[in-house]
């Protein structure tokens, strides 16, 4: 077992997909997508400060475009007036955003809670990787890595019968093959990434994903599948740090186990 202890901290309230779903298209329509049309002056202004650049999640600009907006708060991590914001979004799509979670106010100003990465076919949900105090959280969850993207390359293009994302984080593989799969489950120890996973399901219209706690194979213990995926924590480690790194265990402990069944 895992010397993490699995906590209930879950920040997106999942509680309606339809009103999720609401806001993805919302935010579709008003430009939030993989190649998004925006000034780089919008998203990335440098506050001197005596003479020295400040980090990139205390950087604040005003935006110039709703999609500007979107794109500081939910992919770069900068923040926003949000007086500046009430005006380009509007006010009851900005109350709908902090109602599900997906804003946060930090000292005055406006920010995304979570990263939102719009891709081709589906937007993934992960952890801003900017923000230092968020990576030592051992339930940080990381968005789709070269690893992630090397484990999707290699499912095959082709319709699939069961399929189970096993560590699947906030499920990127599992949205990914949704559309080919009679049914898909996206399983993981981290429930914070399993609250993500849930809220993309619902974001990207993919409710026939399943999401589940699992400790390895607990949670699916007695069923067969037509194809797994699996991208563990791997990072050998002589101490655990993050969950994602080593899966609560020293050197390749996790790995081991998840191999031997």
């Amino acid at each position: 077992m895992s010397d993490f202890i699995p906590t209930t901290n879950a920040p997106l309230d999942i509680s309606n997909p339809a009103l999720i779903r609401q806001v993805a298209e919302r935010m579709k329509a008003l430009g939030f997508r993989k190649k998004m049309e925006v000034p780089r002056e919008a998203v990335f202004h440098e506050v001197d400060r005596g003479g020295a650049v400040t980090d990139l999640a205390d950087r604040v600009a005003p935006p110039i475009s709703p999609v500007a907006c979107l794109a500081r708060c939910f992919v770069f991590d900068n923040l926003t007036e949000e007086r500046a914001m009430r005006q380009q979004l509007g006010e009851e799509f900005v109350d709908l955003c902090f109602g599900l979670g997906l804003l946060e106010r930090r000292g005055g100003m406006v920010a995304g809670a979570v990263c939102i990465l719009p891709g081709d076919d589906h937007a993934n949900f992960c952890d801003h990787s900017r923000t230092a105090e968020r990576q030592e959280m051992q339930e940080f969850v990381m968005g789709p890595a070269l690893s992630t993207r090397h484990l999707i390359g290699s499912i095959p293009k082709r319709r699939h019968g069961r399929f189970l994302d096993l560590c699947g984080g906030s499920g990127a593989a599992a949205l990914s093959a949704a559309p080919r799969a009679e049914s898909v489950i996206t399983a993981d120890y981290n429930e914070r990434a399993l609250n993500l996973a849930r809220f993309a399901a619902a974001w990207n219209g993919l409710q026939e994903v399943e999401v589940r706690f699992t400790d390895r194979f607990s949670g699916v213990a007695g069923e067969t599948f037509d194809l797994i995926a699996c991208n563990p924590p791997f990072a050998i480690k002589p101490s655990h740090g993050a969950m994602f790194l080593s899966g609560g265990m020293n050197g390749d402990g996790f790995c081991e186990q998840i191999i031997r069944g």
